[in-house]
């Protein structure tokens, strides 16, 4: 199914993201399915709403080949995903130089972003917590893509991983609720 993808969507602890890369493309999916949570008094978590149609994935500039999509936690305090990425999109294709920029720059802005949000949430996401935004493209003067993957877990905020480089190819990633993946896949 062909999907416009100008706009990302909120997302839940059950989404699967998949990332494909080949020599000269990167290909990301996910489903669709989208559960926003928050916390209940006893500390645990409830879901607050379901829509069947969210978007996971997105443009992160408008005239450069960076895209995203994201899995985990949906919001950030009364921040949606969707909100933030927009703004994040508004800030890389403000700061972003289309003739001398690295994905890097996009993953060290989007982890600085994140963090600062997610510092913010009161009260703090109850844990267990996951929150997942994989980052993909070429960088200016680069052939081939790349993927990075930006993490809270737990409410710590990890290093941004490169876990596709430029020199990969014929790769398979998957994130998010990925179970079912890993029975289907090596099963």
């Amino acid at each position: 199914m062909a999907r416009k993808f100008n706009k990302c969507g909120t997302n839940n602890r059950i989404t699967v993201c998949v990332a494909i890369k080949v020599y000269d493309c990167i290909v990301f999916a996910a489903d669709s399915a989208v559960t926003l949570t928050r916390s209940s008094p006893n500390g645990g978590s409830t879901a607050s709403n379901v829509w069947k149609h969210g978007l996971k994935v997105c443009n992160l500039h408008r005239h450069l080949p960076i895209t995203a999509m994201t899995a985990g936690l949906g919001n950030f305090g009364s921040m949606s995903i969707n909100s933030l990425a927009k703004e994040l999109r508004a800030r890389l294709t403000n700061e972003l130089k289309k003739e001398n920029y690295a994905i890097k720059d996009a993953v060290n802005l989007a982890k600085s972003c994140f963090e600062q949000e997610f510092a913010a949430i009161n009260p703090l996401a109850a844990n267990p917590s996951s929150f997942e935004f994989w980052i993909g493209g070429c960088g200016s003067g680069v052939k081939h893509g790349e993927i990075w993957k930006v993490e809270i877990v737990d409410g710590q905020s990890l290093e941004p991983a490169q876990i596709a480089s430029p020199s990969t190819s014929d790769q398979a990633l998957w994130g998010g609720q990925i179970q079912a993946l890993n029975r289907l896949l090596l099963g």
